[in-house]
């Protein structure tokens, strides 16, 4: 090889190595060659690929045209590594990476799992369904939804969880004491169920019972109190529908109902217990003496005292009506009327035979004494 050519053939090795500044057809463009005449020559064009990189196995012209290339694009020895594939491509990754977590974590926190998709904790639930449940799934905590305590259930829709399932706490709902009842519509806990203490609703005490609806607690049930309702007490019984409690009953104390005295009975009604009934003491009513009826009390029933109404004496006979007690009955003194006396005789002032009699002619009579004018014969004249 012609030992003028070895400058060349130098430097381009050492461009593949040092990436050269300066291009190298500049380099194979200053180097002299011998002609044929034996005169040096000025030369154009790269060098022969001739020599390969031992220590690249490629092709030497090859690996310099790519540093060529290179140190072209950059103007500098140092490669602009910028616009590189490499770059480019680690440029995607970060804006894909960065891409791929801002999607993933918008789903996570705003577009997450609905009702019923698996999760690991509240945080990977939609606001839907904020809730986690015990079973991995969201849920919205609404009545039957799964939970471990209160704070699994929605505060509005079910917020009491009880036996591990959310509920609202209203009637016949599960619970273990009134925090687990609802306030308004169920807010008593008997025997382990939500009530609202209306009539018929389970108790032990009149606190489990509403003090509007039924606020009596007789033999472990609310009441009302009303006419009827079972009682212990006069306690048991509503004061103004029917105060009292006889035979284990409530009453109102009016005619008929039963009765130990009399005040057991209305004052205004049926005042008077006569024979253990309440009574007004009018005629006809039971009765065990004068107190218990309006006026008289006969063969234990009741007597106005009018005209033909039994008597012990006047005082049981009305004074406007029949004030005179004849032969057991009550009279106003007129004709015909029994007597025991002229002083019970008042329009037929003569008490013959203990009959009442004016005297006229034809009456029986026993003396003068007994007729208008004179008796003859046992009758008047």
């Amino acid at each position: 090889m012609n030992a003028s050519r070895w400058p060349a053939i130098i430097i381009a090795g050492l461009c593949l190595s040092t990436a050269c500044s300066a291009p190298v057809e500049a380099v194979a463009e200053t180097t002299e060659a011998p002609s044929s005449s034996g005169e040096s020559t000025t030369t154009s064009g790269p060098p022969p690929a001739t020599t390969s990189s031992s220590s690249t196995g490629a092709d030497t012209s090859t690996g310099a045209m790519a540093v060529d290339s290179s140190s072209t694009s950059s103007g500098s020895g140092t490669p602009d590594t910028s616009s590189t594939g490499a770059t480019d491509s680690g440029g995607a990754t970060d804006s894909g990476a960065t891409d791929s977590g801002t999607d993933s974590g918008g789903e996570s926190s705003s577009d997450g799992p609905g009702k019923g998709l698996s999760c690991n904790g509240d945080g990977e639930c939609l606001p839907g369904a904020p809730f986690c449940g015990p079973d991995g799934h969201c849920h919205d905590g609404d009545e039957g939804d799964p939970c471990v305590d209160d704070n699994d259930c929605n505060d509005a829709a079910a917020p009491f969880c009880v036996e591990s399932i959310c509920h609202d706490g209203s009637e016949t709902d599960p619970c273990q004491g009134d925090q687990d009842c609802d306030a308004m519509s169920a807010p008593y806990c008997v025997n382990n169920t939500c009530h609202d203490g209306d009539v018929g609703d389970v108790c032990f005490d009149d606190n489990d019972c509403d003090d509007a609806l039924a606020p009596y607690c007789v033999f472990n049930i609310c009441l009302a109190g009303t006419k009827a309702d079972p009682c212990q007490n006069d306690g048991d019984c509503d004061d103004a529908l029917a105060p009292y409690c006889v035979n284990g009953l409530c009453r109102d104390g009016d005619e008929g109902d039963p009765c130990a005295d009399n005040a057991d009975c209305d004052d205004a009604l049926a005042p008077y217990c006569g024979q253990f009934v309440c009574h007004d003491g009018s005629e006809g009513d039971d009765c065990d003496n004068d107190a218990d009826c309006v006026l008289a009390c006969i063969n234990f029933s009741c007597y106005d005292g009018d005209e033909g109404d039994p008597c012990a004496d006047n005082g049981d006979c009305d004074a406007l009506v029949a004030p005179f007690c004849g032969q057991g009955n009550c009279h106003d003194g007129t004709e015909g009327d029994a007597c025991d006396g002229d002083n019970e005789c008042v329009l037929a002032p003569f008490c013959v035979a203990n009959v009442c009699y004016d005297g006229s002619a034809g009456d029986p009579c026993e003396g003068d004494g007994d007729c208008v004018l004179d008796c003859g014969g046992g009758t008047c004249q």
